[in-house]
């Protein structure tokens, strides 16, 4: 791994462990290809956890102490477009292949040839590919409120996610979405952000605050909006494959306004070794809304044998 300079940069230490004393130990992939950014944390089987939108690495610093003091070694990705992670420009390099590579990526500048890999909602779509794809690679997958990829197209067409997913047509226009989300200082983002806290309020202003510096990074809004651009150009040319070979474990909040239950179930078609623990109670973001109870399911489902 190649060191990067992150003194402007975030550093959460882990309260109550041994590990407090430490910092987020930060790399980039420097391949030639797009730098990737990353954060590491402990020690042990490596977890690599993937982020959706509108977020970056720092959404899973609950999960990221907890993995860690569970005997982990936490790898927490800027997705291409993010924060620290180059953003180049153009739809065409944000297709899921692209993205799905950026991930084999950062576990060959590490020297991982194995890795559990966890992902939320982009981040989970992006994991499923990988472990689709690259069965190799996966030890056990763990996805949150994400659909896999043969379930989506079908839903949109048997189901009211057409209506759920209004927001994927409405970012192909070309530089309005990006006006509209950063008029009065990212007022729309921050309310998404607020809203992901769920009941007890687990996303604080501070953490607001990171997000905008993140998205105020040139380039990342845009970046982000492609991704929903790249996927509507591919969406009637899915891929062949979609079984998966790894264990895997689907978290599910049920008050999800953006995903219709049913794709939670329908994975179970695709993985020969599904679980699937729903959360009657939660929406889109369980991990940030019930922190310690998605942690707690991770870390037991990882370390089951």
């Amino acid at each position: 791994m190649t060191g990067v300079d992150a003194s402007t940069d975030l550093h959460i230490p882990v309260r109550g462990s041994d590990l407090a004393r430490d910092r987020y130990v930060h790399g980039l992939t420097r391949d030639g290809g797009p730098e990737i950014h990353f954060v590491e944390y402990g020690s042990g089987e490596p977890v690599l956890l993937l982020h959706g939108f509108p977020d970056f690495w720092y959404m899973w610093h609950h999960q990221i102490t907890s993995l860690a003091a569970s005997g982990h070694r936490v790898i927490a990705v800027d997705l291409r477009g993010y924060n620290r992670s180059d953003a180049p420009t153009g739809v065409s390099n944000y297709t899921i292949d692209k993205l799905s590579h950026d991930i084999l990526r950062v576990m060959d500048s590490l020297g991982i040839l194995t890795a559990h890999v966890v992902g939320h909602d982009w981040g989970g779509v992006i994991a499923w590919h990988v472990a689709i794809n690259h069965p190799e690679r996966v030890r056990k997958l763990v996805v949150i409120n994400a659909p896999h990829p043969r379930t989506y197209l079908r839903a949109l067409l048997t189901s009211s996610q057409a209506l759920r997913s209004w927001y994927v047509a409405a970012v192909q226009i070309p530089r309005l979405p990006e006006m509209m989300l950063k008029r009065n200082n990212f007022r729309a983002l921050r309310q998404v952000w607020r809203s992901a806290g769920g009941r007890s309020s687990n996303v604080t202003k501070d953490d607001i605050s990171r997000y905008i510096k993140a998205f105020s990074r040139e380039n990342r809004l845009p970046a982000a909006l492609n991704y929903y651009r790249a996927f509507a150009r591919s969406l009637f040319r899915p891929g062949k494959r979609g079984t998966v070979r790894a264990s895997t474990l689907l978290l599910w909040g049920e008050r999800d306004k953006f995903l219709v239950p049913s794709l939670a179930t329908a994975a179970a078609k695709w993985v020969p070794d599904f679980r699937l623990q729903k959360f009657p109670s939660l929406g889109h973001w369980p991990q940030l809304e019930e922190p310690e109870t998605v942690s707690a399911a991770i870390a037991d489902f990882l370390a089951d044998a």
